[in-house]
Protein backbone atom coordinates (compact mmCIF):
# COMPACT_ATOMS: atom_id res chain seq x y z
CA UNK A 1 0.00 0.00 0.00
CA UNK A 2 1.47 2.97 -1.08
CA UNK A 3 -0.01 6.21 1.06
CA UNK A 4 -2.08 8.63 -0.49
CA UNK A 5 -2.81 10.85 2.37
CA UNK A 6 -1.85 10.87 5.99
CA UNK A 7 -4.15 12.25 8.86
CA UNK A 8 -4.58 12.36 12.45
CA UNK A 9 -7.79 12.64 13.93
CA UNK A 10 -8.46 15.92 15.84
CA UNK A 11 -8.54 14.51 18.99
CA UNK A 12 -5.24 12.74 18.43
CA UNK A 13 -6.39 8.88 18.92
CA UNK A 14 -5.92 7.85 15.41
CA UNK A 15 -3.22 8.04 12.18
CA UNK A 16 -5.31 7.50 8.93
CA UNK A 17 -3.56 6.20 5.82
CA UNK A 18 -5.05 5.72 2.22
CA UNK A 19 -3.84 3.72 -0.41
CA UNK A 20 -5.25 4.77 -3.85
CA UNK A 21 -3.60 1.59 -5.71
CA UNK A 22 -5.42 -0.26 -2.97
CA UNK A 23 -8.48 1.01 -2.59
CA UNK A 24 -7.96 0.64 1.31
CA UNK A 25 -8.26 2.89 4.48
CA UNK A 26 -5.77 1.81 7.47
CA UNK A 27 -6.46 3.06 11.03
CA UNK A 28 -3.62 2.77 13.50
CA UNK A 29 -3.87 3.45 17.22
CA UNK A 30 -1.48 6.09 18.97
CA UNK A 31 -0.25 3.86 21.27
CA UNK A 32 2.46 6.63 22.67
CA UNK A 33 2.43 10.26 21.25
CA UNK A 34 5.91 11.00 22.56
CA UNK A 35 7.49 8.01 20.67
CA UNK A 36 5.19 7.74 18.17
CA UNK A 37 4.28 4.10 18.34
CA UNK A 38 1.49 3.35 16.65
CA UNK A 39 -0.72 -0.36 16.53
CA UNK A 40 -2.46 -1.48 13.38
CA UNK A 41 -6.24 -0.88 14.28
CA UNK A 42 -7.92 -2.17 10.93
CA UNK A 43 -8.39 -1.94 7.46
CA UNK A 44 -11.60 -0.71 4.98
CA UNK A 45 -11.08 -2.10 1.47
CA UNK A 46 -13.56 -0.96 -1.24
CA UNK A 47 -16.20 -3.52 -2.04
CA UNK A 48 -15.02 -5.75 0.88
CA UNK A 49 -17.46 -6.59 4.04
CA UNK A 50 -19.69 -3.71 2.63
CA UNK A 51 -17.26 -1.08 2.33
CA UNK A 52 -18.76 0.56 -0.93
CA UNK A 53 -17.10 3.96 -3.18
CA UNK A 54 -13.54 3.83 -1.58
CA UNK A 55 -12.04 3.60 -5.37
CA UNK A 56 -8.43 5.37 -5.29
CA UNK A 57 -8.88 7.20 -2.37
CA UNK A 58 -6.41 10.58 -2.34
CA UNK A 59 -7.58 12.75 0.57
CA UNK A 60 -8.75 12.34 3.52
CA UNK A 61 -11.27 14.87 5.72
CA UNK A 62 -12.10 14.08 9.68
CA UNK A 63 -14.90 16.20 11.21
CA UNK A 64 -13.87 17.71 14.32
CA UNK A 65 -15.12 14.77 17.34
CA UNK A 66 -13.28 12.10 15.19
CA UNK A 67 -16.19 9.77 14.74
CA UNK A 68 -16.70 10.28 11.02
CA UNK A 69 -14.47 10.34 7.96
CA UNK A 70 -14.71 10.97 4.47
CA UNK A 71 -12.58 10.59 1.48
CA UNK A 72 -11.39 11.97 -1.55
CA UNK A 73 -11.66 9.57 -4.43
CA UNK A 74 -9.86 9.38 -7.67
CA UNK A 75 -11.96 7.85 -10.10
CA UNK A 76 -12.53 9.46 -13.58
CA UNK A 77 -15.99 10.44 -14.82
CA UNK A 78 -17.19 8.58 -17.69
Amino acid sequence: MAPTAVELTPDGQYVLVTGADSNTLAVFQIVNASTGQLQFAQVKRNNVGGTQGLDRPTSLAINATSDKVFAGIDTPQG
